[in-house]
């Protein structure tokens, strides 16, 4: 899983504004087939970046933990439910359709992202204008002080 994989997602959310949980699996890169594809979801989940839009609404995903969650994503996007995975099952049918959003926390973050990008660029372009003008300034004034024989 590269750092970015989790940020991918996020920010196809934010375009999107809402995906179904069917929709965002299909987003995801699957490298190893089993459960670790689904950790850049789990560390969404778990950062309070998305929520989903569940019927039952005393479950809280989050609470689970990244490793706990990305199985049941797996279990529940990929194998289906009711079949078993590492000794576990689930059963219920439809999460696929469920609602994946991103909460508030999740756009602060974009936002945050965005603006220290903003700030390194300006940072260089500032850096680099600093160099020019210095360059520029001292050759000036070395062509025009006199050399003492």
């Amino acid at each position: 899983m590269s750092i970015s994989e989790p940020l991918r997602l996020l920010k196809a959310l934010s375009v999107e504004g809402e995906l179904t949980c069917g929709q965002a699996s299909e987003l995801i890169k699957k490298k190893s087939n089993d459960h670790r594809d689904y950790h850049p979801l789990a560390i969404l989940f778990c950062a309070g970046y998305v929520n989903i839009d569940t019927k039952d609404s005393s479950k809280t995903f989050a609470s689970q933990g990244i490793h706990q969650l990305s199985i049941f994503l797996y279990m529940m996007l990929s194998l289906g439910p009711g079949k078993p995975y590492l000794g576990q099952s689930v059963s219920g049918s439809g999460f696929d359709k469920e609602i994946l959003y991103i909460t508030a926390e999740g756009h602060f973050k974009l936002d945050e992202l965005a603006q220290k990008r903003s700030e390194r660029i300006w940072a260089i372009l500032i850096g680099i204008a600093v160099g020019i003008s210095v360059a520029v300034i001292s050759n000036h004034v070395i062509a025009n002080v006199p050399v003492c024989n």
